[in-house]
């Protein structure tokens, strides 16, 4: 990046060197996420854009404007792991009108038609992280039909299947958390076949595996909303199970730590809720254990601070006797 910045500041008329120094901008910004450098990397990213709304100027054209989209979803992205929810949702409702407009003039176009869907996903996200569950459910609505008409015009491909699975799973937390329970078990149930046909065909794909171990989750917390407290400890034990597997081949990665925590408060809270307060402590226990070291390397991410905050207060609030503790 460092060389590219000095090539690019030397010929400062030549587009393809502006457009390599945001790729590589790029690169580093991601790396900086994983190494939990928020601020770094959105600084990264915010500069990337500016640079490529300059081109705009000059080299205007339907790959710059899907560069820019992108730009604004990354920046979304990292608005809402720094918990800035009000400025994430600008920069996903902008990329949102980027990604549309593109595909307005260019209908046919899949790559493009992906980029509206990314915009509704990460949109539907920050809505589902900002406790809005009633526009999330409508927001995932969305993208669920733009992931069934990809996986219906290229049935075998399989990060369209992969949408499909990320938003049944998103309308089923979100109308979980509504109360509005009708749909809910069949969304997921539909995340959970579609997870297992995936694991089926390719027995060494870790990524399909801890996405059924996702689903199971998702499941676990929608079955725990309904106050269904075994149904939920059955899918949660589930993921726990597949996480633990993941974890052996991939054991730095901060999605399966923290989505393993997260099904580890839910089976803590089931086990309470069924009167089992010291089960219920050995999971919550678990699941602060992962957050704390989770927080430690990134300490300004605000999602991985909350479920830290929120397994220390399901464990606080266990009881010392056999009453279970009320729903949270």
């Amino acid at each position: 990046m460092a060389i590219r910045q000095r090539l690019a500041a030397e010929h400062p008329g030549d587009s393809n060197l502006q457009l390599e120094l945001v790729a590589t901008m790029l690169n580093v910004a991601r790396i900086d996420e994983q190494f939990g450098d928020l601020d770094r990397a959105l600084a990264l990213q915010q500069r990337r854009l500016e640079i490529e709304k300059q081109l705009t100027a000059t080299h205007d054209s339907e790959d710059l404007r899907y560069n820019i989209a992108a730009s604004l979803i990354g920046i979304g992205e990292l608005k809402l792991w720094l918990g800035d929810y009000d400025s994430a949702l600008d920069y996903e409702r902008q990329s949102l009108i980027e990604n549309q407009a593109l595909l307005n003039a260019n209908p046919t176009s899949l790559r493009l038609l992906r980029g509206v869907w990314r915009s509704r996903g990460w949109t539907a996200m920050v809505l589902r992280f900002d406790r809005k569950f009633a526009e999330g459910a409508a927001e995932s609505r969305n993208a669920l039909a733009i992931s069934e008409q990809l996986a219906a015009r290229d049935p075998n491909n399989s990060e369209y299947q992969r949408f499909l699975i990320a938003d049944n799973q998103s309308l089923c937390e979100c109308l979980a958390y509504t109360g509005s329970f009708s749909e809910v078990p069949k969304l997921c149930r539909k995340a959970i076949s579609t997870n297992e046909a995936m694991v089926k065909s390719d027995q060494n794909n870790v990524q399909a595996r801890a996405d059924l171990a996702n689903s199971n989750m998702t499941m676990g917390l929608a079955m725990y909303l309904m106050h269904s407290p075994r149904e939920a400890l059955a899918y949660e034990r589930s993921a726990d199970a597949m996480y633990r597997d993941v974890a052996l081949q991939e054991p730095d990665s901060e999605s399966n730590g923290i989505d393993h925590a997260v099904a580890l408060i839910y089976a803590g809270r089931s086990e309470a809720d069924l009167r089992r307060p010291e089960q219920a402590r050995k999971d919550l226990e678990q699941a602060l254990a992962i957050m704390e070291q989770l927080t430690a390397r990134s300490p300004e991410h605000r999602y991985f601070r909350d479920t830290r905050d929120e397994a220390r207060a399901a464990l606080n609030a266990l009881p010392h006797d056999t009453v279970p503790i009320a729903v949270h």
